[in-house]
């Protein structure tokens, strides 16, 4: 691991970095519970505007299209502006409130359009791509900054492993909120209708509100020195620092080992996670003939993984965050494994909850510990440049696992298409299962094998974060003189 240019900086013996609460972290995570509430009806929409709204699904890939490319624009800018403001301020909290504001008029207008909730409203084109896209707005707006701040509150290996767990343990909490409102008595079914997307937007956004206040009233800025520009405090500043900063930030992705696999790793992961995601349901529906289990099996799973996300935070505070991300992809392996050996004539309820158990068990992990790793790197590259890019880095991050999500789930759905895979029935012929088989289950083995391999390559563990730690810490005192004759 490269740090030759930081040599000659003295290093004190320990981090003199200032310890993270566990209130603090249940604060800051709070609102993220409902952020992914407000977020998780988003992969099923189509199907219901398709299913209530007469929208074919031409025109609804059209506009799913158009907001990825729309991301693809706003998530690197938003993580650039989020860095240059917390620069000069040192708060992120502006960009969580608009983020979060935006997503709760959004999602209620997506959600329940003009008009009312039911069969026979009348929806636009251009209404559900406005509101669609503003959705995606507003989740980057909230996300990026947010997970950006998770770095400046945790400055250990420890504390970034316990406030990332807390932080997926709210993911958790969201997802299950959002499948336990179908099953509240009143509805007159179980099936995610306009109906029951009403009194769950309407719900998370009111909670939403709550939450916002308390985090941004009593979640410090960060626990860290000030957000600094290190280049600037030693006399790089003005308008060549200006001209600088643009091919600084690419040198500090493009020429970072560490960063470099740590994205080619996830990369490979999400290509993986995106062919199981847009296949389980055609899997468990019309090949295993269980679709009256699915939205019970995924609830329950998710209680799992919410009492497995301690367990991994432990293990990887013991361990390291590379073993416990090792071990979560050997879990999905065996899940995509036992997929592939599950026949219609011997599975039930029971078989279809041990296969998402293995799958979210292990999925857990990986949502928990990717973004806690990447934060480490993020301390390296501060080292190493001189320069916070965390929102930067972690809007690169975002924008890589909606790309490989989205691609991984077509090419899963196009290789079951192309062998003759029929959705519409549960008499599957022999083609259309090896080719849902393939698409699910053995091809996201090759990449999910890759990325094991890229992780374990990663030189940064929880020693070398330790060294790094220190001395960017006392780098920073070292700058910090600087600072004040400059003022």
């Amino acid at each position: 691991m490269a740090t030759s240019n930081d040599q000659s900086i003295p290093v004190v013996e320990q981090s003199d970095s200032p310890k993270l609460s566990l209130t603090d972290s249940q604060l800051y995570s709070a609102p993220y519970i409902t952020m992914v509430w407000l977020a998780a009806p988003i992969p099923i929409l189509q199907g219901v505007y398709a299913k209530y709204y007469g929208f074919s699904l031409t025109t609804l890939a059209s506009i799913v299209l158009l907001a990825r490319l729309f991301d693809a624009i706003s998530d690197p800018l938003i993580g650039y502006y989020s860095d240059r403001y917390a620069r000069r301020t040192g708060t992120r909290k502006p960009f969580i409130l608009a983020g979060g504001l935006l997503l709760i008029l959004s999602a209620y207008f997506l959600y329940v359009p003009i008009g009312g909730s039911g069969e026979s409203v009348s929806v636009s084109v251009v209404y559900f791509t406005f509101w669609f896209m503003a959705v995606y707005l507003g989740m980057t707006l909230f996300e990026i900054p947010h997970s950006a701040w998770a770095s400046e509150l945790a400055l250990t290996s420890t504390d970034k492993a316990k406030i990332f767990s807390v932080r997926s343990i709210a993911g958790s909490l969201g997802m299950v909120c959002f499948y336990l409102v179908p099953l509240l008595p009143f509805f007159d079914t179980q099936d995610i209708t306009p109906e029951t997307l009403k009194v769950s937007v309407i719900s998370a956004g009111v909670l939403m509100l709550l939450f916002l206040y308390f985090c941004i009233r009593n979640t410090p800025n960060r626990l860290s020195h000030p957000s600094i520009d290190m280049n600037e405090q030693c006399g790089n500043s003005g308008n060549s620092n200006n001209k600088n900063s643009l091919r600084l930030l690419l040198s500090s992705i493009v020429g970072n080992k560490p960063l470099v696999i740590f994205f080619a790793a996830f990369l490979a992961y999400g290509f993986a996670a995106g062919m199981w995601y847009g296949l389980v349901f055609f899997y468990v529906d019309s090949y295993l003939g269980l679709g009256e289990y699915f939205a019970q099996v995924f609830l329950l799973s998710f209680v799992v993984g919410i009492i497995a996300t301690p367990v991994w935070c432990k293990l990887a505070i013991i361990f390291g965050k590379k073993t416990v991300l090792s071990v979560a992809i050997i879990l999905l392996v065996l899940s995509y494994l036992y997929a592939s050996v599950l026949t219609p004539e011997v599975s039930g309820f029971r078989e279809l909850l041990v296969l998402q158990v293995l799958n979210i068990s292990g999925g857990v992990c990986m949502i928990a510990f990717a973004p806690a790793m990447l934060s480490e790197i993020i301390d390296y590259s501060t080292l190493r440049y001189r320069i916070e890019n965390t929102a930067t880095y972690y809007a690169l991050f975002m924008f890589l696992g909606k790309f490989n999500i989205a691609v991984g789930g077509g090419l899963g759905l196009a290789i079951a298409g192309w062998h003759s895979f029929d959705a519409t029935t549960t008499a599957q012929t022999a083609e259309g299962v090896v080719g849902l088989l393939i698409g699910m289950a053995w091809l996201p083995i090759v990449f999910i094998t890759i990325a094991l391999v890229l992780i374990v390559l990663s030189p940064i563990n929880s020693r070398r974060h330790g060294i790094i730690r220190r001395r960017l810490d006392t780098q920073i005192a070292i700058s910090s003189p600087l600072r004040s004759s400059n003022a």
